[in-house]
């Protein structure tokens, strides 16, 4: 896919209904440079950022927690998108964030989950920009839906303006 055709927004029956929690916080126009700018964003958030191991309150993530399950949900994304696109017959299941989360991560340092943000977003671009306009239209069942690969880059994307706007709101950074 050239990195100038314009992904369509997804419409009702793209993709489950509650993924228009996020897909709605995205206004952009051009949904690759909107991905591409939200590495910006994120290295100049966490220039901001006192303390990695802050939570708003008990038994909430930790900034650095929030932060890998953005990267671990976007993986898994990727991974369904790309199954999507590639043509994939059979049901992707779904995952239990809170489940991931439950890991210990205190080994990871705030420096290394930044670089593993960035490397992850830098793949889902390359990942995307290589699917064709038939790839983007395949669809699927995901987690009991069916899917539009499309719809995908917008689920990404609003999920990390959702998280930046807890960041703001609730971490208060």
């Amino acid at each position: 896919m050239s990195k100038t055709t314009i992904i369509a927004s997804p419409q009702l029956g793209d993709c489950a209904p509650y993924y228009f929690t996020y897909i709605d916080l995205v206004k952009e126009a051009d949904i690759m440079e909107l991905l591409n700018s939200q590495i910006e964003e994120l290295k100049t958030f966490s220039a901001k950022v006192e303390d990695w191991d802050y939570r708003y309150a008990p038994g909430k993530w930790t900034v650095k927690e929030c932060l890998i399950h953005v990267i671990d949900t976007e993986r898994v994304f990727c991974y369904r998108a790309m199954c999507i696109a590639r043509g994939e017959k059979g049901s992707l299941p779904s995952f239990d964030q809170d489940e991931y989360m439950r890991n210990d991560f205190s080994h990871v340092s705030s420096a290394d989950v930044l670089k593993d943000f960035i490397a992850q977003r830098k793949s889902t671009i390359a990942l995307f920009n290589n699917f064709s306009e038939t790839m983007w239209n395949r669809k699927t069942i995901v987690s009991g839906s069916s899917t539009k690969a499309h719809a995908i880059p917008y689920i990404v994307a609003g999920h990390h303006n959702h998280h930046m706007t807890l960041y703001k709101e609730r971490y208060k950074i």
